[in-house]
């Protein structure tokens, strides 16, 4: 029972994912790579909500801190993290 409940909400997930890429794939390559063309010329992204879309922004900009942006193959630039709290 469990498991016949289990994999009728993943196959909805999965289902939702597709239909999501099919409709906004175009739009996200678009910023992906304006975000990366900005980032190579010495440009920043600045990430920015209300509420839940704070904590999206915040978790976009996180990401972007940590992750760094790879400008090649085998060059990967690191961006300073900003510390919000002593460890």
């Amino acid at each position: 029972m469990t498991s016949t409940i289990l994999r009728a909400n993943m196959e909805r997930s999965i289902e939702v994912h597709n239909r999501l890429m099919d409709a906004c794939l175009q739009a996200l390559t678009a910023a992906a790579d304006a975000l990366i063309a900005a980032y190579r010329t010495g440009h920043k992204a600045l990430f920015f909500g209300n509420g839940g879309s704070a904590a999206d922004a915040q978790h976009l900009a996180a990401r972007n801190l940590w992750a760094g942006i790879c400008v090649s193959a085998v060059h990967c630039r690191r961006w300073p993290s900003i510390r919000t709290r002593q460890p």
